[in-house]
């Protein structure tokens, strides 16, 4: 989603100097990563297309308050972004 590494170190709540990608990174970090990974193919697999997917997280959202979902990541509301796409599937799924 095109983050910096100064982005990144707020979302995960981790130090700058620690974000790194490769095997000295932290546990913290890997785990936010695999969080952030996981909505992203939740909501890939409900679009069934890339363009689509990156296209929901960088378009603002009512539901969100107007946010993009990609800066609900940024700003570190993960887990609102979380259960609103859990909540929106169900509801999808139910429809």
């Amino acid at each position: 989603m095109h983050f910096s590494k100064n982005e990144v170190a707020a979302a995960a709540d981790v130090p700058q100097s620690s974000v790194r990608y490769d095997a000295k990174m932290s546990e913290d970090l890997k785990e936010r990563i695999k969080d952030w990974a996981v909505a992203l193919s939740l909501v890939g697999e409900f679009f069934g297309e890339e363009g689509k997917t990156l296209l929901w997280f960088s378009t603002s959202n009512p539901m969100l308050g107007g946010l993009r979902p990609r800066d609900m990541i940024k700003i570190g509301r993960f887990n609102k972004l979380h259960k609103f796409i859990i909540t929106a599937l169900r509801y999808s799924r139910s429809a």
